[in-house]
């Protein structure tokens, strides 16, 4: 699925972000990135934190 048009700025950071989970997440499992990754990284609108 293709991603959303963002300005380069957030989607830098959003990729350094991703690296760093990643790499803190490398032994454990899948489920806990992803949660971590919903939770620290805003989408494109503007919300930031896990959804409602």
């Amino acid at each position: 699925m293709e991603e959303p048009w963002a300005p380069q700025s957030l989607r830098e950071v959003r990729d350094k972000v991703q690296v760093s989970i990643d790499r803190v997440f490398e032994d454990r499992g899948y489920h806990k990135q992803q949660e971590l990754r919903r939770t620290l990284i805003p989408d494109l609108s503007g919300y930031v934190g896990s959804p409602p």
